[in-house]
C-alpha cells in the first residue's frame, strides 16, 4: 500500500452515530398514548360488565297489585308467604288455592320477567282435575323480596321453600309435584339436585346450560356484543354473588335416580331452541319419562296453540306418577 492509499485509508469519513437510538414503537411517545387507551378501554369493559350484570338480573316495573288473581278464574285462595330455602330465607308471596278432598299438590313456577299471574289460565282446568294449586313469586319478581333474580342459582332453593311449604300444608313429599315454564322450568329441575324429595317435574322449555343461551341472547335482548359475556359473568359472581356454572340443569340430571320428569318444548322456540330438550333426555337417562316437542310453538307458547292437548299431558303426567 502506498503512502497517498494509507492516508486515504486513515482518513476515511465516519458517519455520525445517533446516541440511544430505538425503534418507534418501543419509545415512550408510543407506549404511554397506548396504555392510556389500553386501560380506558378496560375501565369502559368493566363499567359496562358490570351495569349489565346488575341490569340483566333486575325487573323493572314489578306489580305491587296485581290485575288478575284466582277470583278471576272463579277459584277461592289464600294469601300466603313462606321463607326461601336458600340461606338469606327471603320472603316469598303467593296464593294458595284448596281443593277440598284432595291429597294432591302442584306448584306452579314462573318464568323469568313474569310472576305468579303467568300460568293463573291453566288454573281453573287443574283445579277441576283435583290439584291444590301454589302460585308464587321467585326472588326478585312480583311482590316476594329482592332485588335481583339469578336464572335459578337460587330460585331453585326458592322452590324448595314453596315444597315446604306445602308439605307443611300435610302434604306427603310424593303428592307434590312442580309445574316450571322457561326460567321456572330450569328452577324445578336445579331443584331436584338440592333435594331428594322432589320427584316429579313437568319441565316446560327449559335450558340445559344457561351460559349457552345468555351468550346468544345477549346481542338481541340488551345490544351488547358478546365479547362481553366473560366480563358480566365475572362481575356477577364478584358483586352479585350469581355464578353461571351452576345454572347446567343437564350436569344436575346426569346425578339423579328415581325421578320422574317431563320435557315439552316449542319446536321453534327462539329463545331456548328445541335442541336443549334433547340434550336433558340425554342426561336424564331413565329419569324423562316422557317428552313433547309441540309443532310450531315458540317459546312457552305450547298451551297458547294446543291447550286441550298440553293439559291433557300434564294431567296425566301427574296422575301416573304423583301418589294418592
Amino acid at each position: 500500500m502506498t503512502v497517498h492509499e494509507r492516508e486515504l485509508t486513515t482518513h476515511q469519513p465516519v458517519k455520525p452515530q445517533l446516541k440511544n437510538s430505538k425503534p418507534f414503537y418501543r419509545s415512550k411517545i408510543f407506549w404511554i398514548p397506548l396504555s392510556i387507551v389500553l386501560a380506558l378501554l378496560l375501565f369502559i369493559y368493566c363499567g359496562v360488565s358490570i351495569y349489565a350484570a346488575n341490569a340483566f338480573t333486575q325487573v323493572s316495573d314489578r306489580p305491587k297489585v296485581f290485575a288478575t288473581t284466582p277470583a278471576d278464574y272463579n277459584l277461592a285462595y289464600q294469601e300466603v308467604s313462606f321463607s326461601s330455602a336458600a340461606s338469606d330465607k327471603l320472603t316469598l308471596r303467593g296464593w294458595w288455592i284448596p281443593r277440598a278432598n284432595s291429597r294432591q299438590a302442584l306448584i306452579l313456577v314462573h318464568g323469568k320477567a313474569e310472576s305468579r299471574t303467568a300460568m293463573l289460565n291453566e288454573s281453573r282446568a287443574l283445579w277441576e282435575s283435583g290439584y291444590n294449586l301454589l302460585y308464587f313469586d321467585l326472588r326478585g319478581h312480583g311482590t316476594s323480596d329482592g332485588n335481583h333474580y339469578y336464572f335459578g342459582q337460587y330460585e331453585s332453593w326458592d322452590t324448595i321453600g314453596a315444597f315446604n311449604f306445602v308439605k307443611s300444608k300435610g302434604f306427603a313429599s310424593e303428592e307434590i309435584g312442580l309445574l316450571g315454564h322457561s326460567m321456572g322450568a330450569a328452577t324445578s329441575l336445579l331443584a331436584l339436585g338440592h333435594s331428594s324429595e322432589i320427584k316429579v317435574v313437568f319441565s316446560d322449555s327449559s335450558f340445559a346450560d344457561f351460559g349457552e343461551v345468555a351468550s346468544a341472547r345477549m346481542p338481541v335482548e340488551k345490544g351488547l356484543p358478546v365479547f362481553f359475556m366473560p366480563g358480566i359473568f365475572t362481575a356477577g359472581r364478584l358483586f352479585f354473588n350469581f355464578d353461571v356454572d351452576q345454572l347446567r340443569p343437564e350436569v344436575v340430571l346426569k346425578s339423579l335416580s328415581d325421578r320422574h320428569i317431563f320435557l315439552a318444548h316449542g319446536e321453534i322456540d327462539s329463545v331456548i331452541p328445541a335442541s336443549h330438550l334433547y340434550r336433558l333426555q340425554r342426561a336424564g337417562g331413565a329419569n324423562i319419562v316422557g317428552t313433547w316437542i309441540a309443532p310450531g310453538a315458540d317459546h312457552t307458547k305450547a298451551y297458547d296453540l294446543y291447550p286441550k292437548e298440553y293439559l291433557q299431558r300434564v294431567e296425566s303426567f301427574f296422575a301416573t306418577y304423583l301418589a294418592r
